[in-house]
């Protein structure tokens, strides 16, 4: 593993030298300058060397008059990632250091909210996300923008009184391959990644007349209708809703749609409510998931995060960590070892490439999302897991 993780930091920094103006977390040079500092915790060699990459990063920022503020792919995770920097120890931690960034995402804010886009990765619960981060730093302003974010949730919510179901249509701009879906219950896209972010305002007691209890369960209640029969689907949940149209399939093992995002979901909301049930539900979930192995049926064709067997790593180490579960250790090892065989294309950094089913084809990617720096990253986690923060695994 030791040279795995010396390629993919080799070949990270190669990149960065030859194209560092991408300030994105998930897509972009921030996400690739943070896996550099956490293996800097390795070898030290790396530290300088990601001071000077974020050094031209911060600079070429600086002197953009272009943004684009989602979490994946603009300042919201920007803004993320450096206060993981700072939690991290790696840089100087500074209250004021975002407040630039801070003014223009509540412009985007504003008007995202307006387009009704409350997708975590590209719209309002991304930018919910990096304003829950930057709340214990700046408190009133922060809170200032959650408040609307609730109160945005509550007035475009759809209720079904007698399911006691909240639900949200998605907007599907940045997904043309979902024209057709009108509700996604996905972590990715979708209303799992809602209940996360109403379950981390009750964790720090944000809870506006109330509000945000009832939004999370009626968000809960909805995602639970969704539920399949395992037995026949080898999984919970489906990948967005049973009230879209088409038929039913089962849902990919994967970070980013499926049981695992939902169980993710359940395990903070029954945290946040103190309701064990939901807990022993995750768990449940995640236990029938560690059973799920088989890469082809499983749609596992790739290591990269979003989709691929890092991700799946990631979140079965994760759940480990919190539950001591001997089944869940067994996956993690499981899916770690198929992360470490999956470095089989030579054309790739470190051997690593993401393929593209629809167009049958292998790519070169370097960044956390789908690259090298999230398999690398994952790599890591064993020793250094804060990161994780960014899939919404676990909280500091």
């Amino acid at each position: 593993m030791e040279k795995q993780l010396d390629a993919i930091a080799r070949t990270i920094e190669e990149h960065c030298q030859k194209e560092n103006g991408n300030y994105s977390l998930l897509t972009g040079n921030m996400g690739e300058i943070l896996f550099l500092y956490y293996y800097s915790l390795r070898n030290k060699n790396y530290k300088e060397k990601a001071e000077i990459l974020l050094d031209q990063l911060t600079e070429s920022l600086s002197t953009s008059s272009y943004y684009q503020f989602s979490y994946c792919n603009g300042l919201a995770g920007f803004g993320i990632g450096m206060h993981l920097l700072a939690e991290g120890g790696f840089i100087e931690d500074s209250p004021d250091m975002l407040d630039d960034i801070d003014i223009v995402l509540n412009h985007y804010l504003e008007q995202e909210i307006q387009l009704k886009h409350f997708d975590f990765l590209h719209g309002v619960i991304g930018m919910g996300f990096y304003f829950l981060k930057h709340y214990k730093y700046k408190p009133s302003a922060s809170l200032l923008q959650l408040q609307k974010i609730v109160k945005y949730l509550e007035q475009t919510a759809i209720s079904t009184p007698q399911e006691d179901t909240l639900k949200w249509e998605i907007v599907n701009w940045h997904l043309p391959h979902q024209a057709h879906t009108k509700y996604n219950i996905s972590l990715s896209h979708g209303m799992s990644s809602i209940a996360i972010f109403l379950s981390r305002l009750l964790q720090l007691d944000i809870n506006p007349e109330g509000k945000v209890r009832k939004l999370l369960e009626g968000t809960l209640h909805y995602i639970l209708r969704q539920r399949i029969d395992e037995k026949i689907y080898d999984c919970y949940f489906p990948s967005t809703s049973l009230e879209n149209p088409g038929p039913v399939n089962k849902s990919r093992l994967a970070w980013c749609y499926g049981d695992l995002g939902i169980g993710i979901a359940l395990w903070h909301a029954g945290k946040a409510l103190g309701r064990k049930e939901l807990i022993d539900y995750a768990i449940e979930i995640f236990e029938f998931s560690a059973t799920r192995k088989d890469l082809k049926s499983n749609y596992v064709w790739d290591a990269g995060l979003c989709h691929g067997s890092a991700g799946i790593t990631q979140v079965f180490f994760r759940m480990w960590q919190e539950t001591r579960l001997p089944s869940l250790q067994s996956a993690y090892e499981y899916w770690k070892n198929q992360t470490s065989l999956f470095a089989n294309r030579p054309e790739g950094p470190a051997g690593y490439q993401s393929y593209d089913p629809t167009q049958q084809s292998w790519e070169t990617k370097y960044y956390i999302l789908e690259g090298v720096a999230g398999i690398g990253l994952t790599l890591l986690s064993p020793l250094h897991s804060a990161w994780d923060e960014i899939l919404l695994l676990n909280f500091n």
